[in-house]
């Protein structure tokens, strides 16, 4: 269980950043692209294909946030249960 968690932490990691205006660097790291999009239009990721979603400056640009909300707990993949050590009374 805990190496199966230290691999999830550890694989390489794919970042796509979303915009609705271009305003993106221009250089990134490899591993990150950019994509023009509204987050209250269509989202193109599967159920459960998402590890992390970070959002900021969004506060006056969603006119729904249930739906939006919903968009993001669709994508998102279940989390790992919590790994355990057993506790010692020594």
């Amino acid at each position: 269980m805990l190496s199966e968690t230290r691999q999830n932490l550890t694989r390489p990691s794919k970042v796509i950043g979303i915009d609705i205006a271009a305003t993106q660097p221009e250089w990134s790291p490899p591993n990150c692209r950019f994509e023009i999009a509204n987050v209250e239009g269509h989202w193109p990721w599967k159920h459960d294909s998402v590890d992390f979603i970070f959002a900021r400056d969004l506060i006056t640009a969603v006119r729904d946030w249930p739906t939006l909300i919903d968009k993001i707990y669709t994508c998102l993949r279940p989390f790992p249960p919590p790994v355990q050590s057993p506790v010692s009374k020594d």
